[in-house]
Order: structure tokens, then sequence, then C-alpha cells
């Protein structure tokens, strides 16, 4: 006998032109529905939130899910390695003929396709979904292992985020390659090494998250670089420059090298300014003493050092004429 659950993954499996299937926002507890990456004209998969669990193993089909341009399975309980088989063969996200005119929108003619996506922590619904935005989400998981260099193939993607897993290694440069990204959210991984100055050519990327990592080094400056909140950089204690108060784990002032120095180096030259002040005042009153005392004596004042300076006086006359 056929469970009730097994019958409509057999009926899923049947159809054929799907190309828009949302799951989102319930109670699901089962594996990856793997039996699905064979549906060639299916555009957005959206599992999120829900209790999908397990590995997201390889397909056995040669191109598996060739059309997606929206693939959400945030917010469930996949583990393991990312779902590399998928990222390598995800066709649409690497190159398609866009035509110039007006813009057209995922649906049938009297029914568009709405969804809810996440960019930065925040949910967003789309009413209409156009045929160019891509996205890809595997936030909220317990993903691990390192993020792989090919993801800069997927060139054509809005929004990537990879949050809220278990990832290690390092930031790849290849991302640099995602001109049209308008957002990434690696945060809350354990990502070590420092970030890529090859991303601040993404010019596109309106947000920026990398907080609660590993990560060290100079934060890099230059174009959408200079504008990220310290928030997108908080929890990596060896990050360091603008915009954070600190850097290496110490308070450190932000400084304008043209106009501004360290509080170390004002202290310093306060020190110097007061050892300067000292030695001034020291050579003036010896100098003012000495002319004072010499004016005093010549008039006589006061009489018992006026006394004893003439019999020195007359003492070393004395011993000239004995010599003599």
């Amino acid at each position: 006998m056929v469970t009730q659950g097994r019958k409509k993954r057999l009926d899923l499996a049947l159809c054929t032109g799907l190309q828009f299937l949302s799951f989102a926002n319930n109670k699901f507890n089962d594996t990856f529905p793997s039996w699905l990456d064979s549906q060639t004209s299916l555009q957005v998969l959206d599992l999120h939130s829900n209790s999908f669990h397990g590995h997201v193993k390889g397909s056995k089909v040669e191109n598996p899910f060739p059309k997606v341009q929206i693939f959400d399975i945030s917010s469930n309980k996949f583990r393991g390695r990312l779902p590399t088989t998928y990222m390598k063969n995800f066709s649409a996200m690497m190159s398609i003929s866009v035509q110039p005119g007006s813009p057209e929108y995922m649906g049938l003619i009297y029914y568009k396709y709405s969804i809810v996506l996440r960019i930065n922590s925040l949910q967003t619904k789309y009413e209409k979904i156009i045929t160019t935005l891509m996205t890809f989400d595997l936030s909220d998981n317990a993903f691990e292992g390192e993020i792989p260099k090919f993801i800069g193939q997927l060139v054509l993607i809005h929004g990537l985020n990879l949050s809220h897993n278990r990832l290690t290694g390092q930031i790849p440069s290849t991302i640099n390659n995602l001109k049209l990204l308008n957002s990434l959210d690696l945060s809350s991984n354990m990502l070590s090494g420092g970030i890529p100055q090859e991303l601040t050519s993404l010019t596109a990327m309106g947000t920026f998250n990398v907080s609660d990592n590993n990560l060290m080094g100079p934060i890099p400056h230059g174009n959408n670089f200079d504008t990220y909140p310290a928030e997108s950089y908080k929890g990596n204690p060896g990050l360091c420059g603008f915009p954070l108060p600190k850097c290496g784990g110490e308070e450190k002032e932000r400084l304008d090298p043209l106009t501004s120095k360290s509080k170390d180096d004002s202290e310093d030259e306060g020190m110097l300014s007061e050892w300067n002040v000292i030695a001034i005042g020291y050579g003036c009153g010896s100098v003012v003493g000495m002319a004072w005392g010499y004016y005093m004596l010549s008039v006589g004042k006061p009489v018992w050092l006026a006394r004893l300076v003439h019999r020195m006086e007359q003492a070393i006359r004395r011993a000239r004429r004995l010599r003599n």
C-alpha cells in the first residue's frame, strides 16, 4: 500500500511543464526531494521554513534543475556539504538570453507567481517575479565545509545567502565575478582569513554581512565598502579598520591621515612639550638669577654676602702677590 505522501511525490514527479513549486512555511519533515531535479521547466523551488533534513545528495540526472533561478531551502535542518552537484549545473544562473523591451514576469497569462525572499535578515514579498530575478539561499541550516570557488560561475544571481551554517575556510575571491550581486550574507559561520579586496568591484552590492565569523586582517576600502555599517563586521575580533571602532581587540580612534593623530602620538607630544617648557623655564631662570645676583652684589646687598665676597677677593689678590 502506498502512503498518501508517497502518492503526492509520485504525482508531482509525473508533472510536466512545472515552473513554480513552493512548500514554504509548512511542517514538512522529509529528506530533500531530489526526485524533482528532472523537472526541466522548474524555475522556482522554495522549501524554506520546514523540517527537511539530511544531506542534499548528488543527482543521477545528467543536467539537474537546468532552469532553476530561485533556489531557497533556508531554515530547515539540512546538514553535510553544500550541494555542489546542483550548484555546478544551475545553467540558468550562469547564462541567459535577455530580450530588450518591457519586463516579463513568471507565471501564466492571468496569474503571476509571488514569493517571499529574505535579504539581509529582512523578508521581502515580491508580488510578481521578474524573469531575470535569481537568488540562492541555503541559510539557517547545518551545512559545513568550504565555499567552493566555482560559486563565482553563478554570474547572474542577485542574492546569495549562506548565513547561519557551519562553513569554514576562506571567502573565495571568485565571488567578485558576481557583478549583479546586490546582497551577500555569509554571517554566523566559522569562516577564517581575510575579506578579499577583489569584492570591492561589486558596485551593485547594497548589503554585505560577514558578522560573527573568525575573519581577520584589514577591511577592504573602495566603492560600496566605504558605506557598509559596523554591524556588517561585528563578531570578528581579528578584523581591523573602518568602520569598526576596535582593531585587534584594542580601542583605536578613527584616523584621518592628513588631519588626525593617534592618542598615543598626542600623549607623547604632550610629554615632550611639558619637558620643553621645563627646560626653557630652567634656562631662563638661571640667566635671570645670575644677572639679578650680580646686580645685588654690585650695590652691596645683602651686606653679609657683599662682605664675604669682598674678603674672598682680598684673599685671591694676596695669593697672586705671593706667587709673583
